[in-house]
């Protein structure tokens, strides 16, 4: 094994035999070779153990470590930041797949710029009925100001500076069990004037299925992402009441809707994000203005009974 290798692969495990052996072929398959592989396992009951032994009996650039009981995703990504042995970090799940080409093209990105922190990209996002791609944010700009609403970085497949996290003593909140990457993106970017990009190139393949986070702890990952983003509404002064946690629910959630009044609310209170960070500058006002508008044609699309005052809303948004 390479003492200094180029990437460290981090990929935590839990129960995770359905689909592991695939997930770590395509890691294993990468054209970019120069990397280890860092796996934890966080105390899996199935046959995890053993698929682990196997494939690391094979390849020497499998590094298997155990926790003795089992400490959640961010516990043990924090463990292994705290190993890697690379300045790269690159993210895995064991229920994904990472496509060939992927360090390779992540690599040669984050060599090209240095000023970027994390590195995601195109991907599919399939199950067993249909695969398709997700409309994607390329630019630092418009990811910062979507995070606002949404996590437009798939953490399985985004690329870090970890020797950047560790030198800044960087971590994952180990209190947000099933939105840890939402709420350190969040931080980097406000706290840490850290800089993203998705490159276009297609590096991955989400698998959806029920025993993933997003099906089996949807409404406690919901709710997690909803405290993550307090901090950001917070330092646009845009926090605290019932009404703004309403409405930051409904423009994450694009509705529902239901009433004129509520519909007019949302208007209002989009121009009062859409002001304040006129003042605090928080947000490049460009690209902060385009997302604060797409967000709104969105929900008027959703929402066509209310489209005789929701034209007229559109229309009165400032341009400039």
């Amino acid at each position: 094994m390479n003492a200094s290798p180029a990437i460290t692969v981090l990929m935590p495990v839990y129960n995770a035999a359905a689909h592991l052996a695939e997930a770590m072929e395509s890691i294993l398959a990468q054209t970019f070779t120069d990397f280890e592989f860092l796996i934890l396992d966080d105390g899996s009951s199935d046959d995890t153990p053993d698929i682990l032994r196997q494939y690391a009996r094979q390849d020497s650039r499998i590094r298997l470590e155990h926790n003795e009981r089992n400490l959640k995703i961010p516990a043990t990504l924090n463990k292994g930041l705290a190993l890697a042995r690379a300045p790269l970090v690159a993210r895995m799940d064991a229920d994904d797949i990472s496509l060939p080409d992927r360090f390779a093209q992540q690599a040669a990105f984050m060599r090209a710029h240095p000023d970027i922190w994390v590195c995601g990209g195109a991907h599919t996002v399939w199950d067993k009925e249909t695969e398709s791609a997700p409309q994607m944010i390329w630019e630092h700009e418009g990811i910062k100001a979507a995070l606002l609403f949404l996590c437009p970085l798939a953490h399985p497949f985004v690329m870090l500076r970890g020797d950047t996290l560790r030198e800044h003593g960087i971590r994952y909140d180990e209190t947000m069990h099933y939105a840890q990457d939402y709420e350190l993106w969040i931080r980097l970017a406000l706290r840490h004037e850290a800089r993203f990009a998705n490159i276009p190139q297609m590096i991955g393949r989400y698998r959806r299925h029920e025993g993933s986070i997003s099906a089996a702890r949807g409404k406690e990952q919901q709710e997690m992402a909803a405290r993550a983003r307090v901090q950001a509404f917070e330092i646009l002064g845009c926090a605290g009441s019932a009404k703004d946690m309403e409405a930051q629910k409904c423009f994450h959630q694009l509705g529902p809707i239901k009433t004129r009044a509520a519909m007019i609310f949302l208007f209002d209170w989009a121009m009062q994000l859409r002001s304040a960070n006129e003042k605090r500058r928080i947000f490049l006002p460009y690209a902060f203005n385009i997302m604060l508008f797409d967000r709104l044609l969105s929900l008027v699309e959703r929402h066509p009974q209310f489209a005789d005052i929701s034209g007229k809303l559109i229309a009165a948004w400032p341009t400039a």
